[in-house]
């Protein structure tokens, strides 16, 4: 078996851009919304721009039957998946893989309330929104898959999307989200504490550790400072209280939370983000927000952010790599997971230039 067709149940942010990736290389893909007054359906009409097929879930259930693959993105608790699995299973092919994209929901808990009919070709794939272009896609797996289930989700994954597998432990927030949050909150308390501007601290991370262009501020401009939090929130409900990425998310600047107050939330709002293109009298100007302030100024134009000169942006990112080793080596303790799966997660994953080994020593941390 291959797969060649594959079903996403849901339309929203991270829905849509699963089903563009795969569109854009020639995968067929068929988008299901389960309510005709879905607000974003209008939207994902008129705006989806790509060959991809969207269908009430209600109306169009029978038409699962052609799809190889079910990728569940829906957001929803364990009781409703156990509901909406049990009402598809009689639709779908005896071959079809079901694979649940969530970092909230325990495979095995959710296996345990299903029939071996649906659990063994349920697997959990976490299809990551905040690094959209991550070439990483990580999985979890339990006793009762088939075993022909792994090999041909490792199949299409390597083969057709050009993106390597990692195979996760069954754990809350996965990896790949448990260490792209960490990173991005240490990221954010350090340009607050040091008073570093945002397009500052996105220079210094785009030369030192990304090899892509968006730095830390860019990067949820794009995915929406909203959507972030919205998620964030998801994921430290579910761990320990004690887990240092919940301690971080506890001193987050009260200005994150203002600016979604003031729906101030990236590209997509009407207000901006960290950045904005503001409209003056002699044209547009290029502005980013002071995070002590809380107000926009001129972007800077031409600034020097050579760390090795400047103490203040060496500790600033000595600092951040600290915190992000740190965290490295308590998640791989308590998750019982491999520290160079973690490094391959923050070089594949999050496009870093090196993993948190060569880096912290070219900082000498």
């Amino acid at each position: 078996m291959q797969i060649r067709r594959v079903a996403i149940l849901g339309i929203d942010l991270p829905s849509q851009h699963v089903a563009k990736f795969m569109a854009n290389i020639g995968i067929s893909v068929a988008l299901y919304y389960t309510d005709d007054k879905d607000v974003l359906y209008q939207d994902v009409v008129d705006n989806i721009g790509y060959p991809i097929q969207i269908n009430t879930l209600e109306n169009n259930i029978d038409s699962l039957k052609f799809a190889d693959l079910i990728i569940d993105s829906m957001t929803n608790s364990v009781k409703d998946k156990c509901l909406l699995y049990n009402k598809i299973v009689e639709y779908i092919n005896i071959d079809t893989i079901i694979a649940l994209n969530s970092t909230v929901i325990s495979l095995s808990t959710l296996c345990d309330k299903l029939s071996s009919k649906i659990s063994k070709r349920l697997i959990v794939a976490h299809f990551s929104y905040m690094f959209k272009n991550s070439n990483l896609i990580e999985y979890v797996v339990h006793s009762g898959n088939s075993g022909n289930v792994l090999a041909v989700f490792r199949e299409f994954c390597e083969g057709k999307l050009n993106k390597k597998v990692i195979l996760c432990n069954d754990i809350a927030g996965l990896l790949i989200d448990r260490m792209g949050y960490f990173w991005i909150i240490i990221s954010l308390i350090n340009s607050y504490n040091f008073k570093i501007d945002v397009d500052i601290v996105d220079r210094i991370i785009n030369e030192h550790i990304c090899n892509s262009k968006l730095g830390i501020f860019r990067l949820l401009d794009s995915i929406g400072l909203d959507i972030f939090i919205l998620k964030l929130k998801e994921l430290v409900s579910i761990i320990s209280k004690d887990d240092l990425l919940f301690v971080a998310y506890t001193q987050i600047p009260e200005i994150i939370f203002q600016m979604i107050s003031d729906k101030v939330t990236g590209y997509n709002g009407l207000n901006g983000g960290f950045y904005r293109k503001y409209d003056t009298y002699n044209g547009n100007v290029n502005q980013t927000l002071d995070l002590s302030t809380g107000l926009y100024k001129a972007e800077n134009v031409d600034y020097n952010v050579d760390i090795l000169r400047n103490s203040k942006y060496k500790n600033f990112i000595c600092s951040i790599l600290s915190s992000i080793s740190t965290y490295a080596v308590y998640i791989a303790e308590v998750t019982r997971s491999d520290i160079l799966v973690i490094d391959d997660i923050v070089k594949l994953g999050f496009a870093w230039k090196n993993g948190l080994l060569e880096l912290s020593n070219r900082f000498d941390i």
